[in-house]
């Protein structure tokens, strides 16, 4: 017998949707890493797909709250605060879901590996130059 929640759709996950539907920035990156991208190329990829949308739904929701924000006639003191307020408000939130949520996932992840948070990919990997001393000429020099 199926659950309510599954037929009404289960609002704790969206495993039932397709992948195209229920992918989100996380997802793309998430992705990329178990495919061997590091951890920044995988957020950045993320981030790079999940850009127009992000810009579109929250570029649609301000244009339509600026009525409310050069409101005028009766009750316009109270319309403009509340345009005011959503229009930025939600302007801090797309720059805050654009910008700083991937570089959130970075330090997650890489807490997350037990890798040092603050370290940047290449300098996990550098190979220190090797010591002039220990270099021998090559034979007929």
């Amino acid at each position: 017998m199926r659950s309510h929640a599954r037929e009404v759709g289960d609002i704790r996950s969206n495993r039932h949707l397709p992948p195209k539907v229920r992918a989100s920035g996380f997802e793309f990156a998430k992705l990329a890493r178990e495919r061997g991208s590091s951890i920044v190329d995988g957020a950045l990829q993320g981030a790079r797909l999940r850009l127009r949308p992000i810009l579109m739904t929250s570029f649609a929701f301000i244009l339509g709250t600026i009525p409310l924000a050069i409101a005028t006639g009766a009750g316009a003191g109270a319309r403009q605060s509340l345009g005011t307020t959503v229009v930025f408000g939600m302007l801090f939130a797309t720059l805050i879901g654009i910008f700083v949520i991937p570089v959130f996932y970075v330090l997650i992840q890489r807490v997350s590996e037990r890798k040092w948070p603050f370290r940047r990919d290449a300098d996990a990997n550098v190979v220190p130059p090797p010591d002039p001393a220990i270099i021998t000429p090559e034979a007929g020099t």
